[in-house]
């Protein structure tokens, strides 16, 4: 069985880990901003959004992809494909 300080730590590390992996998507994806792209697929959505294009308007802290698509302003969860 795991210590209180242990599992702490644990989660802590965990929450770092997350911190790091959102930042590093938000840089993965920051040369889109201002670009026109076409979705493929959102991971979570339905296929209502497949094969729109539109034009990325910023990242938030979370790493989704905020934009403008087909004239409808959707909150990207993810890009499956790229």
């Amino acid at each position: 069985m795991k210590s209180g300080e242990q599992e702490r730590n644990g989660i802590k590390n965990k929450l770092i880990k997350t911190k790091n992996t959102m930042k590093s998507l938000k840089e993965k994806y920051q040369h889109l901003i201002g670009k026109k792209v076409r979705i493929i697929h959102l991971s979570g959505e339905d296929h209502r959004y497949d094969g729109k294009e539109g034009i990325v308007e910023r990242i938030d802290d979370m790493g989704d992809l905020h934009g403008t698509w087909d004239f409808w302003q959707l909150f990207q969860k993810k890009i499956v494909g790229e």
